[in-house]
């Protein structure tokens, strides 16, 4: 199984995700937890890159037809791979700390939830940085 997504960037594209999950999680014969955990941990990664991977200086985004994340899934070995790909500002998620959850909300530093959310979900969470491209590669292990 292979499939693919094209996302611009424009929040209102996370709603693509959904849908593509409900797909897959149909092929693969996954439950409704299952779909809904990945969808949640694909849904989290793509926001960062629409919200993140092409803001300007300033913080401000590009315009939606400007920029664009690849989500690309693939079966193979018993693992389901999400990989996204964008071109925008180098950045690996991977390596922040994750939060202290042990602080209350409103004395923990702003931001990582969404990645230590992601790595609660996934098997696995990788990032490398090729040919001018962002790319973090989820992988989830199969049910048999």
């Amino acid at each position: 199984m292979k499939k693919e997504l094209v996302l611009t960037n424009d929040p209102a594209e996370i709603g693509k995700i959904a849908p593509f999950m409900e797909e897959i999680g149909q092929e693969l014969a996954l439950t409704q937890e299952e779909v809904f955990n990945l969808n949640l941990a694909l849904e989290e990664a793509a926001a960062n890159v629409i919200h993140y991977a092409y803001a300007d200086e300033s913080g401000k985004t590009c315009s939606a037809n400007e920029k664009k994340c690849r989500i690309k899934a693939e079966k193979a070995q018993g693992l389901l791979t999400l990989t996204l790909a964008d071109r925008g500002k180098e950045f690996d998620p991977t390596r922040r700390e994750d939060p202290d959850l042990s602080l209350p909300a409103e004395e923990r530093p702003i931001g990582g939830l969404g990645i230590f959310l992601i790595k609660q979900l996934m098997d696995s969470v990788e990032y490398r940085r090729e040919g001018g491209e962002n790319l973090l590669i989820l992988k989830k292990r199969l049910p048999q």
